[in-house]
């Protein structure tokens, strides 16, 4: 995923200023873990709201002038998730691509929503109950039409990052 890959970048980036002015993300300096963390924090809040294909161009982008290599494998693999199942792990459905639902249109919302549960219902054998709203904040990035899109998909629950009951 594009936050992942920004993450590990600025992780591995050697101590020092990084200029991103020509990609429109001015310039930051990396000092210890607090300023990666703010440089991260700061980078990854102005690309999020971006399309799918521009935020992945970004953070490979970055990835690159950071040393990040592209074998690196950050996210759980099939096998992975099959083995935390097997130890009586719930697994829970996202999106496939991670999109923020409330920027995209209704087949492209609805797609990410079932796609993303039918894939892990053929590596799981079964199809997760609890979704998680990628980004996860009612109303900026999720809206009633992603509730019944969740619904419709055969979900159960859903989750957000906002504490308290949302009416959306």
């Amino acid at each position: 995923m594009w936050n992942d890959t920004l993450l590990e970048a600025i992780r591995i980036a050697p101590p020092g200023e990084l200029d991103f002015r020509n990609i429109g993300l001015g310039q930051h300096l990396l000092v210890d873990d607090d300023s990666r963390l703010k440089v991260f924090t700061q980078l990854r809040d102005t690309i999020k709201y971006r399309m799918l294909a521009e935020r992945a161009a970004i953070a490979d982008e970055i990835a690159a002038r950071t040393g990040l290599g592209s074998e690196c494998k950050l996210m759980m693999t099939r096998s992975e998730l099959t083995e935390l199942k097997h130890m009586g792990m719930d697994i829970g459905g996202h999106t496939v691509m991670h999109p923020i639902l409330s920027t995209l249109d209704n087949p492209k919302a609805a797609t990410e929503i079932c796609d993303g549960r039918e894939q892990l219902a053929q590596w799981l054998g079964e199809p997760p109950e609890v979704f998680a709203y990628p980004n996860g904040s009612p109303g900026r990035d999720y809206t009633r039409r992603d509730v019944e899109l969740v619904k419709a998909a055969g979900y159960r629950a859903a989750v957000a990052v906002k504490r308290g009951y949302s009416n959306i």
